[in-house]
């Protein structure tokens, strides 16, 4: 097997968990510019913030049989074509309810690939048996 392409997936993969992460920070630091950027209450605000965890879990039961009907890697690119508008969407957004749909389409993006999930199957399906049990488990 190719071990550039084995490196480069395992790339992608880590740089997923790495975004996962790096969201969680950034909203963290945001809070204080877009409550009175947009005259948030507090509710709002909470909503801005925790609107990822409900759209995530709703997200993951679509991720499996989208995954099934189209493929991983179709679902992989639809879902970074969305993760690239909701990004813009969200730097350019002009009000509240812009900014939570745009950050609700990022989670879309990241629970649809269930980026460990599918990454980890190509991973494992791009490299000899023995090499996967050893690397994987």
């Amino acid at each position: 097997m190719n071990l550039r392409y084995i490196v480069f997936v395992s790339f992608i993969v880590a740089l997923g968990g790495f975004l996962m992460g790096f969201d969680a920070s950034v909203i963290s630091g945001v809070v204080k510019f877009i409550e009175p950027q947009f005259d948030l209450s507090k509710i709002q605000l909470g909503w801005a913030v925790s609107c990822l965890t409900l759209t995530a879990t709703l997200a993951m039961f679509m991720a499996g049989p989208l995954s099934d009907k189209l493929g991983r890697r179709t679902v992989l690119k639809y879902a970074a074509a969305l993760y690239f508008i909701s990004a813009i969407g969200s730097a350019i957004a002009p009000s509240f309810w812009f900014l939570v749909l745009a950050r609700m389409l990022d989670v879309r993006f990241r629970s649809l690939t269930c980026h460990y999930l599918f990454l980890f199957s190509i991973f494992r399906s791009s490299q000899p048996k023995m090499v996967s049990h050893e690397w994987i488990g």
